[in-house]
């Protein structure tokens, strides 16, 4: 349409309103109704927003691939997620198991029964399933951000280091960082 006809239009819808009046009366009623954003950028804008490209989930609100995990829902049963990798989290060590404390089945194993890891108690509460680092230490954390802090690997925890079977290390409120026994990622 050419601009004489759409002064035409505009005169016919409006009662005789020019063109810029029009066009005043369109943005401040698209504003008033709250579809200013969806009219001006185009249809199906909203949803194409909300989508990912292939190969990739959308995870609190940003694009991540498919093969990592989001949540800890994402994961195998024993397994959380770590930033956005499923890690052993308390496995298949029994609530209370302790290898330090000599409480329960010290060994966490994997799904053919081989041993993966040692059962702990976390400082922050449950029972974790992991393996020393090389950097694990008597008294180095106090929480599990203490252990990311250090340097260790996403899903690392402060567990207890004290107790009849581990007497090289104080009970005095502070722990040992225990790295989890990677699994594979859920495809």
């Amino acid at each position: 349409m050419d601009a004489t006809g759409f002064d035409s239009l505009a005169r016919r819808l409006a009662g005789g309103a020019t063109r810029r009046g029009v066009l005043r009366r369109l943005v401040a009623g698209a504003l008033a109704t709250g579809g200013a954003a969806a009219a001006l950028a185009g249809p199906g804008s909203e949803e194409a927003a909300a989508r990912c490209p292939r190969g990739k989930k959308r995870c609190r609100g940003k694009c991540i691939p498919k093969s990592r995990c989001c949540r800890s829902d994402d994961c195998p049963s024993g397994a959380i997620c770590a930033k956005g990798t499923c890690v052993t989290g308390q496995g298949t060590c029994a609530s209370g198991a302790d290898s330090c404390a000599n409480a329960g089945d010290p060994f966490c194993k994997d799904a053919s029964g081989k041993h993966t890891g040692v059962c702990h108690s976390r400082l922050q509460g449950g029972t974790r399933c992991g393996v020393f680092g090389d950097a694990s230490a008597c008294d180095q954390c106090e929480t599990d951000a203490d252990c990311i802090g250090l340097g260790f690997p996403p899903g690392s925890s402060c567990t207890q280091d004290f107790g009849v079977d581990c007497p090289l290390c104080q009970n005095n409120n502070r722990g040992i960082c225990i790295i989890p026994p990677e699994l594979p990622d859920p495809t």
